[in-house]
Order: structure tokens, then sequence, then C-alpha cells
């Protein structure tokens, strides 16, 4: 089975709640079990890029061409998850791309 890696929680502060509230990625299930791999954070700098790139090093370590991933959160965490991932796959990766029309998850593949 097929694994959807999402590179960071993301969602929303509310404060009328006084919480973060995670965006719904529960469509992306269709394509896969979900793997969150970084923990949210309220600026795009709270976590290191030591921590970041062992950290996706480690989570991605089994990732195929069969899996997917779903780039949500900073850009240096998903420039360095879909580099981790091109790594081990000889540069292909699926992408998880949501379309606000359809309002459904589509494919992208790309070759590096």
């Amino acid at each position: 089975m097929s694994i959807v890696y999402q590179v960071q929680q993301s969602g929303m502060f509310v404060k009328s709640i006084g919480q973060f509230v995670p965006f719904d990625t529960s469509q992306a299930e269709a394509f896969g079990e979900i793997k969150v791999m970084l923990p949210s954070s309220r600026n795009q700098f709270d976590l290191s890029d030591e921590f970041i790139c062992q950290t996706l090093v480690m989570e991605l370590e089994d990732f195929t061409e069969e899996d997917y991933l779903l780039l949500m959160g900073t850009p240096r965490a998903m420039a360095a998850a879909a580099a981790i991932a091109a790594d081990n796959t000889d540069g292909m990766v699926q992408v998880l791309n949501w379309d606000k029309h359809t309002k459904r998850y589509v494919v992208s593949v790309l070759e590096v």
C-alpha cells in the first residue's frame, strides 16, 4: 500500500478558541495512509535546518516510486523533502496537489 508523506502538519491558529486547527487532508487518504513528518510551527524558522533535514531523511528512508508527497509546510521543509524523496527514487516523485475547483487532490509526477 502506498504512503502519503505529508511534509509538515499545517493549519491555522483560531483566536476564538485559542487553538491550532490542522487543515483537513483526509481526502489524501484515497492515495494511501498519511504520515505527517514534521510538527506544526507558528513561525517558519521555529525548526532548524538541521532538525528538518535529519528528520526528513529518517522519515523518508522507505519512500518509493509508489508513494506520494503532500507538500505542506515551510518552503525549506518542502524543498528538502522533495530532494530527499527524489534521491530515494532515482528522480521520480509523485506529488499531490489540491485542486480548489474540483476540491480533490490531483497527482503530478515530477522527474528530476
